[in-house]
């Protein structure tokens, strides 16, 4: 990430969120942040200044507010807590998954960055990952299933739904969806789909 012109690295791991210096691995700070089982599976999501976080375990998210040399927590709270589904940022608003990733109980939610104020939160995308491309947030559930949305902070409103986008599901599908040159790519176990989205 760069921050007030300077290059800096972020490392999510077992016991925190620190900061490096990519040139001599020398740590500038971190922040203690331990799950029951030693994992921090999330990438760190990054809008200007502000750096969001969040595990699963019941551990929770926090947003921080950093510069070259120290950070400063905004908040720490329970609303998303992301087991392994990256979250996103998109205009001043968190979206993502809350949950086990072993289930379909979990949640889709909005916060506010700068506040963590729950917007909006849904059970209808099940549990899974997600990416966003063109305007539009495509989640890829456990069981296959592939769901599509417009983000705004006012309301959830999904616009399509494909069932078993990826057949013969019989475990949890966690890898991420990837979109390269107008095609979707699906991939789970050894098997890998592709759909053209091109009109």
């Amino acid at each position: 990430v760069n921050i007030d012109s300077t290059k800096l690295l972020l490392v999510y791991h077992a016991k925190a969120l620190s900061c490096l210096n990519p040139e001599n691995g020398k740590e500038i700070w971190r922040i203690p942040w331990e799950t029951e089982y030693g994992v921090n599976a999330t990438t760190p999501s990054i809008e200007g200044n502000i750096v969001f976080h969040t595990s699963g375990y019941g551990k929770g998210c926090q947003a921080i507010t950093m510069s070259k040399d120290k950070y400063e927590i905004l908040w720490t709270n329970n609303n998303i807590a992301a087991q392994h589904s990256d979250p996103i940022i998109i205009d001043g608003y968190i979206y993502g998954y809350s949950g086990e990733s072993s289930n379909m109980k979990g949640e889709f939610k909005c916060l506010e960055l700068k506040s963590g104020k729950e917007m909006w939160t849904t059970k209808e995308l099940g549990m899974g990952t997600c990416l966003y491309a063109d305007g539009y947030i495509i989640c890829f559930d456990i069981k296959g299933n592939l769901h599509l949305f417009k983000p705004g902070p006012q309301k959830f409103e999904k616009s399509a739904t494909i069932k078993k986008a990826m057949p013969e599901v019989s475990k949890p599908v966690w890898t991420v969806p990837a979109i390269a040159n107008g095609k979707l790519y699906l991939r789970y176990m050894q098997k890998l789909i592709c759909y053209n989205l091109n009109p």
